[in-house]
């Protein structure tokens, strides 16, 4: 009888445990699906309306889970069990929105409450901060023609002015009494801080400045003795503390230690134990917390985000997510940064939100009902088309009556949208911009550089505007990275610079014409920072550009070698077609059509074979044979 390998018995043995192992892992992974659904439940769902219908596209607030991707976006994950409450159903938001060409305040509860208006004026109001008993709202308003700061009590809706000077007070924050304010105020062609009694408004200003540089953003800590804010003395916006308890230079510390990223709007939880801001580095923003009790630990990266708002209860993170030409609102876990509220696309540019412990009184005050039973009105209409002398399907051109361009010529659908912008720009900075252009509508027949193709100028739904303004110091360009895109943000110099008009500016700029210093660093990169703000007072014309429908578009990718690839002054409006639909709203699509070359035979010279050849009688030498020795083959040795 032959014996059994032994080594084939281990061999047979092995492969068993293997096969039992694998047949684990496959009912493990069939069966987590249904576990984890029943352990984690669906995000919770929330919508928010549109304010304002724009005649070229409607814009709503909707759920968009998808942003591009970033290191800096975190997972979404289900953020709680389902025995548990709704973590977003606590507090009361208070946002400042855009709205028909003006910001305008508006009560949000993401768990209840929609968008709930609470202003509705011919005026900006901005930067909302409520009070840590939830009763009233300080903002900076501009409704007397100046910056200055007010007070809006929730319960009743009547409003209370603070201040009342031509210098920019904004971005007010509260003492944890809600008796005193600490805000930004522009004097000396710089923004400082300055405390305020709300109690006593009689009482004369504190400053609480350090000796260079801007400072601005204050957020007053909940325990009362410390004030967080934004300086550049280093030449960065760096995140800086205040100590109220001491008098001289030494009350001032330096949180944010970073030299690569610049630091924005700090914002302390319920607690004071820690501090939350947004640093931005290489085209991506992100939300850090910083613990107070540990200050020598590194911050703790939450999400992406450029503006974070703690939640009443202190494990959540608003923030304010940008993209070039849209803006969202999300909401994160602190500290896993799990996502409870999937990203919100919000109908226009926000100007500033907080969230604290506040409700809305029921029934709305007579105040908060009148705003919120307005139907805001389209800041411009497209005229009926009267499309008389072009064939069917097709659009006319409009000209601009007197603007200044080569061919100053726009779709007749979307000339309202620039008068209407024109107009409304002319009066927010004292004098006409848009009566000149460096370009608008092309001809398909010239020639654009530096790349013609998937440029808007030849649709007639685009315009350049004039850059020579940038070399005269009244237009300045502001940087903004998105990812590996580059975009830019246009500030105009305001005719008037006494506070009527405009208001400063907190970020740097960036100077174009550096890169012809003769430092091959600065120009390799397309120029540099400058190294403080521009002073003055400025109005956002990317911003209010956008606000009647135009986008900007990002620069090209070699813009940093290339001037005219940088288009920091091309802007559009889409209406929702792509670059060749667009192009067929005026031209039939045949004149698109890029001839395909057709390899045809060819006739082509060839040598005529030897064989051919006619025989010719030519003279030709006679070959002498030369007798020479022939080789002979001698057998080598064995």
């Amino acid at each position: 009888m032959k014996r059994p390998n032994p080594l084939r018995i281990t061999i047979t043995l092995r492969h068993l445990l293997i096969l039992l192992s694998l047949n684990a892992i496959i009912l493990i992974a069939v069966s987590w699906p249904a576990l984890n659904g029943r352990l984690r439940p669906a995000p919770t769902q929330t919508s928010l309306p549109s304010l304002t219908q724009q005649p070229t596209a409607t814009s709503t607030l909707t759920e968009t889970p998808s942003l591009s991707p970033s290191p800096t976006e975190p997972s979404v994950t289900q953020p709680l069990a389902l025995d548990l409450p709704n973590p977003l159903a606590q507090g009361l938001m208070v946002l400042s929105i855009q709205e028909g060409g003006y910001a305008h305040l508006f009560a949000y509860q993401p768990a209840s409450t929609p968008l709930t208006r609470l202003t509705n004026h011919p005026w900006d109001d901005i930067d909302p901060s409520l009070s840590p008993d939830g009763q009233m709202v300080a903002y900076s308003s501009r409704q007397n023609g100046y910056w200055d700061l007010f007070l809006l009590n929730l319960a009743t809706g009547k409003t209370t002015r603070l201040t009342d000077s031509a210098e920019y007070k904004g971005a007010p924050s509260w003492s944890p009494d809600s008796q005193w304010l600490v805000y930004e105020d522009y004097e000396a062609n710089r923004l400082g801080l300055v405390i305020r009694s709300v109690s006593d408004p009689g009482q004369p200003p504190i400053p609480l400045n350090t000796d260079q540089g801007s400072n601005y953003s204050p957020a007053w800590s909940p325990q009362g003795r410390l004030v967080a804010f934004v300086s550049d003395q280093t030449g960065i916006p760096e995140i800086w503390m205040a100590d109220l308890n001491k008098t001289d230079q030494t009350r001032f510390t330096k949180i944010s230690q970073d030299p690569l990223s610049r630091a924005s709007h700090p914002a302390w939880s319920p607690d004071g134990n820690r501090l939350a801001w947004a640093a931005t580095a290489n085209g991506y923003s992100t939300l850090y917390v910083w613990d107070r009790l540990h200050p020598d630990t590194p911050p703790q990266r939450i999400g992406s985000g450029d503006w974070p708002v703690w939640s009443p209860s202190g494990d959540m993170l608003a923030t304010r997510i940008q993209q070039p030409n849209q803006v969202y609102l999300t909401i994160y876990q602190v500290p896993s940064g799990n996502v409870v509220l999937a990203p919100l696309a919000l109908p226009a540019q926000l100007m500033g939100f907080d969230w604290k412990k506040a409700v809305l009184p029921s029934p709305l005050p007579a105040a908060f009902a009148n705003s919120q039973a307005i139907t805001p009105t389209a800041i411009w209409a497209s005229p009926a088309p009267t499309l008389t002398d072009v064939p069917a399907g097709r659009h006319n051109l409009a000209e601009l009556k007197d603007v200044t361009a080569p061919h100053p010529y726009l779709l007749d659908s979307i000339t309202p949208a620039f008068t209407a912008l024109r107009q409304r720009l002319a009066n927010e900075i004292g004098w006409d911009y848009l009566a000149s252009l460096e370009n608008a509508f092309t001809p398909i027949t010239d020639t654009l550089a530096p790349d013609g193709v998937g440029d808007w100028l030849y649709t007639g739904r685009a315009i350049a505007v004039n850059s020579v303004p940038v070399n005269a110091d009244w237009m300045v360009i502001v940087r903004e990275d998105f990812g590996a895109e580059t975009y830019w943000r246009i500030y105009l110099k305001t005719r008037y610079q006494d506070g009527s008009q405009g208001e400063p500016i907190h970020q740097v700029a960036w100077d174009l014409n550096a890169r012809y210093s003769g430092d091959p660093q600065v120009y390799d990169q397309g120029g540099s920072y400058t190294s403080a703000p521009p002073t003055g007072y400025w109005v956002d014309f990317t911003s209010l550009a956008q606000a009647y429908g135009w986008e900007r578009v990002p620069a090209l990718i070699d813009w940093r070698t290339y001037y005219p690839a940088i288009r920091f002054n091309q802007f559009v409006i889409r209406g929702g077609l792509d670059w060749r639909s667009a192009l067929e709203e005026l031209y039939p699509a045949q004149i698109l059509m890029t001839a395909t070359p057709v390899l045809a035979p060819t006739r082509t010279p060839t040598a005529t074979p030897y064989w051919f050849r006619p025989r010719t009688s030519t003279p030709t030498p006679t070959v002498t044979v030369t007798a020479t020795r022939r080789p002979t083959w001698t057998p080598e040795s064995p």
